[in-house]
C-alpha cells in the first residue's frame, strides 16, 4: 500500500469515529439536560413534584388500609370467641 492509502484509510477512520463521538456527546447532553431542574419541565422535576406526593400518599393510604385490616381480624376473632362459648 502506498502513503496517499494509507493517509485516506486513517483520514476516513478518523473522521467515521469523530461522527460517532459528535453523535454520543449529543445523545449524553440531550439525556443530561432532562435531569436539570429548570421549573418544573424536566423529567426530574415531574418526578419530584409528581410522582413522589402520588407514592407518599398510596403509602400513607397503605398503612390505614393495614390498620383497618388488624381492627376487622380483631373483631371478627372476638366474633368467632363469643360465638363458641
Amino acid at each position: 500500500m502506498s502513503a496517499a492509502v494509507w493517509i485516506q484509510t486513517i483520514a476516513g477512520s478518523c473522521a467515521i469515529l469523530g461522527a460517532i463521538g459528535v453523535g454520543v456527546r449529543y445523545l449524553v447532553k440531550h439525556y443530561l439536560s432532562e435531569l436539570k431542574p429548570n421549573h418544573g419541565s424536566s423529567l426530574n422535576d415531574a418526578v419530584r413534584l409528581q410522582v413522589l406526593p402520588l407514592i407518599q400518599e398510596l403509602a400513607k393510604d397503605m398503612t390505614e388500609i393495614k390498620v383497618s385490616i388488624a381492627k376487622l381480624e380483631g373483631r371478627f376473632d372476638q366474633h368467632v370467641e363469643e360465638g363458641n362459648d
